[in-house]
């Protein structure tokens, strides 16, 4: 490969972490960032431009004779920044606005899985409030209640009770909400998300992710078999990519699945353009490719010439989001803001991990678990 002009794009933890390994790549010849953070000096060229310029970060990309740009926020994708890049030529690794349509839209990813009969939850999608606590004095509870435009960032409401749900759904329209999304919610299925790799053909497991009850995330999930991640990927993920394929254009990029489960059966919670939390900080120490190459391959359409598939090192890691402060050159942390970011240390076991997390944060493992 000739070396690549680099740019990644977007405002979030997992920015800095893929400037980070990408740092020093012998394939990359320069290594640009927007929108400008100080959080990232040392790690590329800063660039000022705000997040959702696309016209701009576009300028900028022909001007700088770009060669691969990695978008990392969700904004972006909605913006349409692959749709942009792609029109002028420009090699983008992130899926187009329509093709990620079910990512950003609960009722659309919904009715999506309904029609491609993948399994999810009881729910109903309502654009007025009557008809909304009408069906809602049918549920069983606990609810989720949400708008059908949805934002990455904000976490799912979990409602037990009549009341609580019904406040939320009058505040939603209140608020000026047009559609608001109704799903039952079984508490005793455990979350899990499993993310892939895709040039809108091929699916390759990128990594799985699961939160313990203190919110240490741990990847990969010990609970999920390779066989299970298999079935998620042929049950689930070739038959989206399909129907995108359908009426859009390809879907590149990452493709990240939200699943109940207990192991076997399971139910499809989301679809996810872009990683949650900390999953992407606390899947890469695993990932034995190089990130460049399977972005490049992705976001060129050739990942399943490029790879067979994706190698990972035999380790687990654990990441927590905390207010403690280290240098990120000696242990993988990544910055969040001025006062938190996420830790992540890598052990032979689930349990040797978490270990080493503790002795970080000088906190004791029966302190974490009370």
């Amino acid at each position: 490969m000739r070396k690549l002009r680099v740019l990644v794009a977007g405002a979030d933890s997992t920015t800095y972490t893929v400037l980070k390994y990408l740092k020093g790549n012998e394939n990359i010849e320069v290594l640009y960032s927007l929108p400008y953070n100080d959080l990232l000096s040392g790690l590329c060229e800063l660039v000022d431009i705000k997040e959702n310029d696309i016209s701009s970060i576009l300028d900028f990309a022909k001007q700088n004779r770009i060669d691969l740009t990695i978008v990392t926020s969700q904004i972006l994708i909605v913006n349409g920044i692959a749709n942009l890049f792609e029109q002028n030529g420009m090699t983008v690794f992130a899926p187009t606005r329509e093709a990620a349509i079910v990512t950003y839209f609960n009722g659309i990813a919904k009715k999506t899985m309904y029609k491609l009969k993948i399994p999810t939850s009881r729910f109903a999608v309502f654009d007025k409030l009557p008809n909304a606590l009408a069906y809602l004095r049918q549920m069983h509870f606990p609810v989720y209640v949400e708008p059908d435009f949805k934002i990455l960032t904000a976490e799912k409401k979990e409602y037990k009770f009549y009341s609580g749900a019904k406040q939320a759904i009058d505040d939603l329209f209140f608020d000026g909400e047009e559609r608001v999304v109704v799903e039952e919610n079984n508490p005793v299925l455990k979350e899990y998300n499993i993310y892939f790799l895709t040039d809108g053909f091929s699916a390759y497991l990128f990594g799985t992710t699961e939160y313990d009850e203190n919110e240490i995330c741990i990847s990969p999930s010990p609970s999920l078999s390779s066989q299970f991640v298999n079935r998620i990927r042929d049950e689930v993920v070739l038959r989206l990519l399909d129907d995108i394929r359908n009426f859009s254009s390809q879907y590149s990029g990452i493709l990240g699945v939200k699943i109940k489960s207990d192991g076997k059966f399971f139910k499809v919670v989301d679809f996810m353009s872009v990683f949650e939390k900390s999953d992407f900080e606390t899947i890469l120490p695993s990932l034995n490719n190089d990130l460049l190459d399977l972005y490049y391959s992705s976001a060129t359409g050739s990942l399943s010439d490029d790879f067979r598939n994706l190698s990972f090192k035999p380790v687990y890691s654990c990441s927590l989001l905390t207010e403690k402060k280290f240098s990120s050159d000696d242990i993988p942390y990544a910055p969040v803001s001025d006062e938190v970011g996420i830790l992540t240390v890598s052990g032979a076991t689930v349990t040797e991990a978490k270990s080493h997390l503790f002795e970080l944060l000088e906190i004791r493992s029966e302190e974490v678990l009370q």
